[in-house]
């Protein structure tokens, strides 16, 4: 099949890679591959529990469709092992057996299991998929029979996999974006009830990529060159298929034999996108078929030099060897050549005609390329070209698409690819969503070699000239100002969000009867948002939030508002300090002020500042054993290890008496004053400001933002005492410019 406009999208560039040449154009292949298998789910633990459902979904009103499944295939089918002799089952249509509904013409089986432990003479029908340990399996031939006839769909047309608990028990993190998207590190899934992969394969028109694309957009960033769409429904056709299909959607560069254009903006993308592939089911798990489409985004675009056979492929003529055909001669020594089998699907390589049009080798290392003038004696491998031959060099290459410009050097090798799975009328369950994401993370990584012959990497075949990933990027947002310290006085003011992408759809929200978003709620790419904030009335200052949310991620901006103190500072830091818990305020001339303060008087110090006062819900039980419930500090402390402050000082252990140093105080108090717990993290300033302070240390980000809100000045002009203990007078110090007074600044002591 020549190079053509692909039907679905005029201005875009369509391949595909085909057992059937009709794919890819509107086509009969719907009309030869008229029934689809789908296995719900299509991936199950080996541990005889998960069980699945097979549904041939049909055309033309058959009157059955069974199975045989051959003695020896590991599975179970309704309590009925095949390990021991051959099961011949019967489909059902009529509301049973699991199927959804009657008469729709979805032929229907549940019950399947993969047979746990089965003996190791029951292996029938089993392969390794992308990992040696994930597994498939083929359950056995389909004969359809309608009233013209029957069709039988060999068994090697569909497959289920298996996973082994011992490498898959503990699934990936999902995360569910929406009521049809769902992510996990690797893998994106939408729900796609059109059916839309298997129809675009079929060359079915007026099926909308657009709508597949948007709904990728709708939650992840325009980070993307590639989108990789793949689905869990299988056409099922008797003679055998594998189908692919790219578009392109972008090109920047020339000398590939095709013009520069851009079309991103059709299918929701800002300039990002360079290409589209379209995977079937049984392909998915398979890099060189994902190898091959993503390829056709540079190669084969040089008809004029006889180089382009049918399909928009590398002609059987020549000697290309390349992830887009063509193949690897050796030379016979009698004027002719045979095909051999070193080619790219046996050496991992791309050759260098397809790393030269990718902008990754200069001309000078492609070397002249063979050409036979005649068509070989046979097909396949040892097939023997007689010629007359001719060659095809690098210079005539470009005397006819020009130079490859942008090339080595200057033109793009780290590409981003989405692997998305569009699922029809549901999303991918937890076990399924961990076997594409393993499957996803295959096709990613370095030049280390994988185990077996379909295992390569991006980086493998481009020779470590290139990269390829598929981690799945969450918006991210900015916001600035990064914190907000108001005053007690009611007060208005804009927030800027800056997004990682203008596709990042974001809402703004309040965490606070006391703040509100006045403007803006939501917003696409870079924004802003207004909010007003009320009075506060009370004594103490009080905390808040403002944040932006995506699908994925968030991020909040701490606000604090000082109390209505008036003129008694002392007082307000006073009625902080004094508690029940305490033996003292220490705030006496002659008391305890110059004494180091405790880990237990500090809880209750800062779970007073963090809810405004002594009233506050904990648990009973205590979370350390030396603090017991009789323990004086016993509440506060329980408060201070719930909201994630602390998590003691060992295991178990708090050590309620122990003095509390500099550098633990700055630690406590930014953890408290920002709402945050010991893990999570806070903007800070990079450049050190005390000289006793290197970055490596485990405070330096606590010490930096005490001193950037203005809580203290360190110990001396250059250094903070890390080491020395925290006063009580100190404390009170630090308690009033924390937590009372957020904008007060530096005024007294260090």
């Amino acid at each position: 099949m020549s190079a053509g406009k692909n039907p679905l999208h005029p201005t875009s560039t369509l391949r595909c890679l085909v057992t059937l040449t009709i794919c890819g154009l509107a086509s009969p292949l719907a009309a030869q591959c008229p029934d689809v298998a789908r296995f719900t789910p299509i991936a199950i633990l080996d541990d005889g529990i998960e069980s699945t459902v097979l549904e041939v979904a049909t055309t033309g009103k058959p009157v059955s469709v069974t199975m045989r499944i051959d003695s020896g295939t590991p599975v179970i089918i309704q309590g009925a092992s095949a390990c021991g002799a051959p099961l011949n089952v019967t489909l059902h249509d009529d509301g049973t057996h699991g199927d959804r509904a009657a008469g729709d013409g979805t032929f229907t089986l549940d019950g399947i299991r993969y047979q746990a432990n089965a003996p190791s003479t029951c292996t029938a029908h089993t392969f390794s998929r992308a990992t040696p340990s994930l597994r498939g399996v083929y359950l056995g031939d389909i004969t359809i029979l309608r009233n013209g006839g029957f069709t039988t769909i060999p068994f090697n047309q569909y497959a289920l996999w298996i996973l082994p608990v011992s490498e898959f028990g503990i699934p990936e993190p999902v995360t569910r974006l929406s009521t049809d998207v769902q992510v996990s590190a690797h893998v994106v899934n939408i729900m796609d009830n059109q059916e839309s992969v298997n129809r675009i394969l079929s060359g079915e028109p007026g099926v909308s990529i657009q709508a597949l694309s948007s709904k990728v957009y709708s939650v992840l960033p325009d980070a993307y060159d590639f989108l990789n769409f793949t689905t869990t429904g299988q056409r099922l056709c008797p003679g055998g298929k594998s189908v692919g299909l790219h578009i392109m959607v972008k090109q920047d560069w020339t000398g590939t034999g095709s013009l520069p254009f851009d079309n991103s903006a059709s299918y929701g993308s800002s300039g990002k996108l360079l290409g589209i592939n379209f995977i079937e089911q049984q392909s998915s798990d398979y890099f060189p078929t994902f190898a091959h489409e993503t390829l056709h985004q540079w190669a084969a675009y040089l008809p004029a030099l006889g180089l382009v056979g049918t399909g928009g492929h590398w002609s059987e003529n020549t000697n290309i060897a390349g992830a887009v055909g063509g193949g690897a001669w050796s030379y016979g020594g009698d004027g002719a050549y045979s095909a051999i089998s070193s080619g790219f699907t046996s050496t991992w390589r791309l050759p260098p005609l397809e790393l030269y049009l990718m902008g990754l080798a200069s001309a000078s290392e492609v070397p002249p390329i063979l050409v036979s003038e005649t068509p070989p004696l046979a097909t396949g491998y040892g097939s023997r070209f007689l010629g007359p031959f001719r060659q095809v060099t690098a210079a005539q290459i470009q005397q006819v698409a020009g130079p490859r410009l942008p090339g080595p050097g200057q033109s793009r090798n780290d590409f981003r690819a989405a692997y998305v799975v569009a699922t029809p009328g549901r999303l991918l369950t937890q076990t399924e969503m961990t076997a594409y994401d393993r499957i996803s993370r295959l096709f990613t990584g370095s030049l280390q070699p994988r185990p077996g012959n379909n295992r390569p990497t991006f980086a493998e075949i481009t020779g470590g000239r290139a990269t390829l990933e598929t981690s799945v990027l969450p918006c991210a947002f900015t916001l600035s100002p990064s914190d907000l310290n108001v005053s007690a006085s009611a007060s208005t003011g804009t927030v800027f969000v800056s997004a990682s992408s203008s596709s990042c759809r974001w809402t703004a929200s309040a965490a606070g009867d006391w703040i509100r978003i006045t403007g803006g709620e939501s917003g696409l790419g870079n924004g802003a948002f207004s909010y007003s904030i009320a009075a506060n009335p009370g004594v103490p200052a009080r905390f808040a939030s403002l944040a932006v949310t995506g699908a994925v991620s968030s991020q909040d901006m701490p606000v604090s508002q000082s109390g209505s103190f008036g003129q008694n500072v002392l007082a307000s830091v006073n009625g902080l300090m004094r508690s029940p818990e305490l033996i003292n305020s220490c705030l006496t001339p002659g008391s305890c002020s110059d004494q180091p303060v405790t880990r237990g008087r500090m809880a209750v110090y800062l779970i007073r500042a963090l809810t405004g006062g002594g009233n506050f819900s904990y648990s009973p039980t205590p979370y350390f054993e030396d603090v017991p419930p009789s323990h004086p500090n016993f509440a506060s402390i329980q408060k201070l290890y719930e909201a994630g402050i602390t998590s003691g000082c060992a295991p178990r252990q708090f050590c309620p008496a122990s003095p509390v140093t500099r550098a633990e105080m700055a630690a406590f108090l930014v953890r408290t004053r920002f709402r945050i717990s010991a893990v999570q993290g806070f903007p800070f300033p990079s450049a050190p400001h005390f000289t006793d302070i290197p970055m490596t240390n485990l405070f330096f980000p606590y010490i930096q933002k005490l001193r950037e809100l203005g809580i203290t000045l360190g110990c001396s002009a250059t250094e903070y005492c890390p080491n020395s203990y925290t006063t009580e007078g100190q404390m009170a110090l630090f308690l009033m410019r924390a937590f009372l007074v957020p904008d007060y600044g530096i005024q007294a002591a260090r």
